[in-house]
C-alpha cells in the first residue's frame, strides 16, 4: 500500500519503475536472441565436422584421406562464419581447440591437417586417429 501511495504522490517514481521494467524486459529479449544465435551457430559448426568424425570413428581407412585439404577448408569456413555468434568464453575455447586441431604446434599460422596422415606407419596410425577424433569431439563439446 505504501508503494501505491508513493506512486500517487510522486508520478516520477511511476515513470522510473516503467523504464526499469522496460529495460529489464529488453535485456531479456536480447539475451534470448543471442542464445538462439549461439545455438544455431554451434549446430552449423557441429554439422561441418560431423561427416569427418563419423568417417574417423567408423572407418578403418587412412586418417589422412579423411582429414584432407577439402575438409580443412570446410571446417575453417564453418569456424570463421559462426564463431562470432558464440559467447565470449565459448569463442575463446573454440579458437584454442581449432588451433590445436588444425595448425602446426610450432607455428600457429600454418594449416597442418597433414599431421593426421598415416604415411603407412602403423604406429602413427594408432596414435593419430584417436588424436584427431578427440580433438574434433572437443570442438563439438565446446559448442554444445
Amino acid at each position: 500500500m505504501e508503494f501505491v501511495s508513493l506512486i500517487k504522490t510522486h508520478p516520477f517514481y511511476f515513470i522510473l519503475a516503467g523504464l526499469v521494467s522496460g529495460g529489464f524486459g529488453y535485456l531479456l529479449i536480447i539475451s534470448f536472441n543471442q542464445r538462439g544465435r549461439a545455438q544455431a551457430s554451434g549446430a552449423e559448426i557441429a554439422s561441418a565436422f560431423q561427416p569427418e568424425l563419423v568417417k574417423l570413428t567408423q572407418g578403418g581407412g587412412d586418417c589422412g584421406l579423411v582429414m584432407n585439404n577439402l575438409a580443412f577448408q570446410k571446417h575453417e569456413a564453418a569456424i570463421i562464419a559462426n564463431a562470432n555468434s558464440l559467447h565470449f568464453i565459448q569463442r575463446m575455447r573454440l579458437k584454442k581447440a581449432w588451433k590445436k586441431l588444425a595448425y602446426h604446434k610450432d607455428n600457429n599460422k600454418i594449416p597442418f591437417y597433414e599431421m593426421y596422415s598415416d604415411c603407412g606407419s602403423l604406429d602413427k596410425r594408432a596414435k593419430m586417429r584417436p588424436l584427431a577424433i578427440s580433438r574434433i569431439q572437443n570442438i563439438i563439446t565446446i559448442i554444445n
